[in-house]
């Protein structure tokens, strides 16, 4: 008997199976996954199959496990300063964000008197520095943040603080 485990990540939205990510033998008890190249947003679902040599009857038959989901929790670094100078170092306030549902983020942007100076619903977008309402360049000062994002479970994250704004 050999036992095939398989991402059933990459089985969503597929017709037919992928190749399992592993097949072991009936004499190896364990398996460990590496998922550090799989891109995935928080969570990483599994399914185990076990097929049976031919039989008596010259056909394999095949069992498998329900499927297994681990919830990864959500990696957020967010920089406490930038300098939009055009350098291309740190031209850009952009939170670094990993495990998160990427469909639900915002990333707001305030002023010393609480107006909203720059707003993003998009991961890849960050604050270049300037007002998005007029385009002017913001002046050095340090600003009010609010990044919220959803973890795989729905479950909103909200992080606030202060960046300063260098030119």
């Amino acid at each position: 008997m050999t036992v095939q485990f398989w991402n059933t990540e990459f089985i969503a939205g597929q017709t037919g199976y992928p190749d399992p990510i592993a097949v072991v033998g009936s004499s190896q008890f364990t398996f460990e996954d590496d998922v550090t190249d799989v891109g995935f947003e928080g969570e990483i679902c599994y399914r185990i199959e076990a097929v049976e040599a031919l039989n008596f009857y010259n056909f394999a038959e095949v069992s498998h496990s329900n499927d297994y989901c681990f919830v990864y929790k959500p990696l957020i670094y967010i920089p406490n300063a930038f300098t939009p100078d055009g350098d291309n170092l740190n031209d850009y306030f952009l939170p670094v964000l990993t495990n998160i549902e990427p469909i639900e983020y915002n990333l707001s942007i305030f002023n010393k008197w609480g107006q909203i100076i720059f707003e993003s619903s998009k991961l890849a977008v960050g604050w270049d520095g300037k007002i998005q309402v007029s385009g002017e360049n913001a002046t050095n000062d340090t600003y009010f943040y609010q990044v919220q994002v959803n973890d795989a479970n729905g479950e909103q994250i909200t992080k606030r603080g202060f960046v300063s704004l260098l030119r």
